[in-house]
């Protein structure tokens, strides 16, 4: 079977600087399709991001270096007392689970791994099973105990589904990172982001956000395949830290735009990406799209806006999105972002100030074995997940109890009223970090959800672990997922 692959460029049309917001609409026309049928063995790619553990020299990083330092001279690591003022304490409630089977997603193959990982999963309704890291692709049909990927390739690599796109740049396939997986159970059908980017040029070059658009239930099946331009306003910002919801008829991607190759420091600004869902699902030529930029960089309530992903599946019209202030010692300031219709109605985001009854703040260093520390970067919002009328949200946090790395968990109880409560998840011993959260309900109404995070003490080696929050608002017991060895 042959496929016409089709490169043109993507066409701007300038709208308007709307409430402190630039628009433009877009149409992307650079596509191909992506056969699995097809991958043959390709060389396994693995993504190293080399920086200096700790922050120093001039800019975002000494700030937040300084910022810590202040912190742990405000709020010193002491012994916590439990369950005051909103935070929850969970050292007398910690247990390991020594049954998660880790084994079995490995399957005895070999498995290229980056740095950092950046894994991402997405599960169908019948089973079907795709995983994602720097930088490969896996696929298992769960009820037919088989990989989904030919048996010579069963994990390919980024660069499989670059063939019909790098046109001749080599390093593309080099560097592609930062993948995100979506399943959509209303149209049963799933998409697969990642990042690109020629780092061989200063400033950065060929920055381009790869979706792509399962044309069936079945990953096996073709794909369709876009590159977004990186560049999208050729003012030397390159595109990082993609964040992805839908709703019933938009796919809505949050990018950073950075200025050089420090993903703290070099900050600029975040864009808001939205794309007609049904264009993209059937391979449109031209596909309808426009982005959403922030036109005043000095308001840090725009900082990485956290696009909220609905329970359930999509629906409506309705985005929200999270921000705070995420490189503050001590807030209460949260951000709820709304922003209604498709691509033609033309809105902007429009926000609500929420105060939270709970303060969360910059998280300190996590401390590990051997003197060694955890970086623990800043307190925006990591993930949101909206159920009804309700959102709840996870990020980075210190208890200011203790001065130890906590999750700060945020309810918005209803969205056409907001109110803000809030919680910090953390312990006496160990340090929580790097949050996200899922829905785990049975009916449209149910509240449960999972929190996962990383967790670290000089007497435990840094591993994953998780806690359950249900509908009558309580807690159980921090489960110990995986524990290093080291």
């Amino acid at each position: 079977m042959k496929y016409f692959y089709l490169f043109v460029f993507i066409l701007p049309f300038q709208l308007a600087a709307q409430n402190g917001f630039k628009v433009e609409k877009r149409t992307i026309t650079k596509s191909w399709v992506v056969n699995p049928a097809s991958f043959e063995d390709d060389f396994e790619v693995s993504i190293k991001h080399l920086e200096a553990p700790f922050p120093s020299g001039n800019g975002e990083k000494a700030f937040l270096e300084q910022q810590k330092i202040k912190s742990a001279e405000m709020f010193p690591r002491t012994g916590a007392s439990r369950d005051e003022g909103g935070s929850r304490n969970s050292g007398e409630s910690l247990s390991i689970v020594d049954s998660f089977p880790v084994e079995f997603f490995l399957n005895g193959n070999t498995m290229i791994g980056g740095t950092p990982n950046d894994n991402a999963m997405a599960i169908s309704n019948d089973g079907k099973l795709i995983a994602s890291w720097n930088s490969q692709l896996w696929g298992y049909d769960m009820e037919q105990d088989t990989f989904l990927f030919k048996s010579n390739n069963p994990h390919p690599s980024f660069g499989a589904f670059l063939a019909g796109y790098m046109d001749g740049d080599f390093a593309l396939q080099q560097s592609s990172f930062d993948p995100k997986l979506f399943y959509d159970p209303i149209r049963n059908r799933f998409v697969f982001l990642f990042l690109t980017v020629n780092r061989s040029n200063n400033p950065y070059t060929n920055s381009s956000t790869i979706m792509a658009f399962s044309s069936s239930s079945n990953p096996s099946d073709p794909w369709y395949a876009y590159a977004i331009d990186g560049h999208p306003f050729n003012d030397g910002t390159w595109a990082d830290y993609p964040q992805i919801a839908l709703n019933e008829h938009s796919l809505y991607f949050t990018i950073n735009q950075l200025s050089g190759n420090d993903w703290v420091a070099d900050f600029e600004y975040t864009v808001i990406w939205q794309m007609d869902l049904d264009a993209a699902f059937s391979g449109a030529a031209e596909l309808p799209a426009r982005v959403i930029a922030n036109d005043a960089h000095d308001n840090l309530d725009r900082r990485y806006m956290r696009p909220v992903k609905t329970a359930g599946g999509p629906s409506g019209d309705d985005m929200y999105f999270i921000t705070n202030r995420p490189r503050s010692i001590q807030s209460d300031s949260i951000w709820l972002w709304h922003l209604e219709g498709t691509i033609d109605d033309g809105n902007v985001p429009s926000s609500t100030l929420l105060l939270s009854d709970v303060d969360y703040g910059l998280p300190p260093y996590a401390k590990q074995a051997n003197n060694h520390s955890f970086w623990t970067n800043d307190a925006r919002p990591l993930g949101a997940v909206k159920i009804g009328d309700e959102i709840q949200f996870v990020g980075n946090s210190i208890n200011h109890e203790n001065g130890l790395a906590g999750i700060y968990h945020g309810i918005i109880e209803d969205v056409n009223n907001p109110t803000l409560k809030g919680n910090v998840i953390s312990d006496d011993v160990l340090e929580f970090g790097f949050a996200n959260i899922v829905a785990m309900g049975k009916f449209n109404k149910s509240k449960e959800v999972i929190i996962n995070f990383n967790h670290t003490s000089p007497e435990h080696p840094a591993g994953n672990a998780a806690v359950y929050f249900n509908n009558d608002r309580e807690y159980g017991p921090v489960q110990l997922l995986v524990e290093g060895e080291t």
